[in-house]
């Protein structure tokens, strides 16, 4: 995040099917909408208000997992993240403003809804990061020092430089803690 962003959550319900897709080099990207019902008290009753749709983009994992969770329209549904302003001219020469989330959470709004939660399992996806890291395979092959992971700041959905992880937070087995 940056200095002087818009940090909110937005609740709502999807409006619509998430759409996945993916860039020239790979990485997932995925569009959904959130609608905001809004409601007014009248007396004593309560009446509909209009609603808020706000556009939410998401990147890599997490846009993978927004398409696999929530196949369908209607579902509660909460993500949290920096909003912008997108403007652009219209076709008819109008100029146009909308709000664009770009979510580094998104969850279900379990106030209106039950979720199962799993790990999910594509045949193709990167082993966790820590899980390499904790490997006691892959710990052999690794310095006493520090151990060089790739991270990927999905949010923003640009890849950031290796980042150094102590070599104390490495599992290491009784056995091989003797033989160093």
């Amino acid at each position: 995040m940056n200095i002087g962003e818009i940090v909110t959550t937005v609740v709502g319900n999807l409006a619509g099917t998430p759409e996945l897709r993916f860039t020239a080099s790979g990485k997932a990207v995925a569009n959904f909408t959130i609608a905001e019902n809004h409601s007014k008290k009248v007396g004593n009753d309560w009446v509909d208000d209009g609603a808020s749709f706000i556009r939410v983009t998401v990147w890599g994992n997490l846009a993978e997992n927004v398409v696999e969770s929530f196949p369908e329209q209607g579902m509660p549904i909460m993500a949290y993240g920096s909003l912008r302003m997108k403007q652009w001219e219209g076709d008819d020469g109008v100029n146009r403003v909308q709000p664009e989330l770009t979510a580094m959470a998104v969850g279900p709004n379990l106030a209106l809804s039950v979720a199962e939660v799993r790990q999910p399992q594509r045949k193709w996806a990167k082993k966790n990061v820590a899980d390499e890291m904790f490997d006691d395979k892959s710990s052999e092959t690794k310095s006493k020092t520090e151990t060089k992971a790739d991270f990927t700041d999905d949010a923003k959905g640009s890849e950031s430089p290796s980042k150094t992880v102590p070599a104390a937070r490495k599992k290491t087995t009784p056995e091989k803690a003797e033989s160093k």
